[in-house]
């Protein structure tokens, strides 16, 4: 196993008071292997190995040693393929959540504005209608004459009647709910309890 050490084995042997043999019983196991281990030379140890040494030497030299394992290049690749994945996931999820988020203001900004326009006409209890002339005579619209394909604008209150005289063709009248082409002679358009 590649890794290193947080301190200098070496010198904190050499600082302290046990003779490299007398270290070598304490942690009872041969000179050659405490060479070996103090050499960073750690080819068949296992992590929990080196720890259980790291631990024995901590007690008898007053220290606190550490092995920091070098990981492998497949481990590496494994582990940066994880947070390319994860990261990856984490932005998808951003996105999604964003556009929904987007949708869902739009279509609140949606009833919104038809909540203030339903408002405003139960409020104020009239309606805006456009009148238009598609006949080919002139009509009289409010004492006001309208050539062919000429309009007016008309606000349109509660129990108000509005009289379109000499109508020979058809009248385009557009509320903000429909739109209708009338072809009667004369009549008349009364808004009734919110309803033409």
């Amino acid at each position: 196993m590649k890794g290193t050490f947080n301190k200098d084995l070496k010198k904190l042997i050499d600082n302290s008071d046990f003779s490299f043999e007398s270290l070598s019983k304490e942690l009872k196991m041969p000179a050659y292997m405490l060479q070996d281990f103090i050499n960073n030379k750690l080819d068949g140890y296992s992590k929990v190995q080196i720890d259980d040494i790291c631990s024995r030497l901590n007690i008898i030299l007053d220290e606190n040693i550490l092995f920091f394992p070098e990981e492998s290049e497949k481990l590496k690749k494994e582990k940066k393929d994880i947070k390319f994945l994860s990261k990856n996931k984490k932005n998808f999820f951003i996105l999604i959540l964003i556009t929904f988020s987007l949708i869902t203001c739009i279509y609140i900004y949606k009833i919104y504005g038809e909540m203030m326009f339903y408002q405003n006409i139960i409020s104020k209890n009239n309606i805006s209608i456009n009148i238009q002339n598609l006949s080919s005579n002139t009509i009289v619209v409010e004492d006001i004459e309208l050539k062919p394909n000429e309009y007016k604008n008309i606000i349109l209150e509660k129990n108000k009647k509005i009289k379109i005289l000499n109508n020979t063709g058809t009248i385009k009248i557009k509320s903000p709910f429909d739109e209708y082409d009338i072809k009667l002679d004369d009549f008349e358009v009364v808004l009734t309890d919110g309803e033409n």
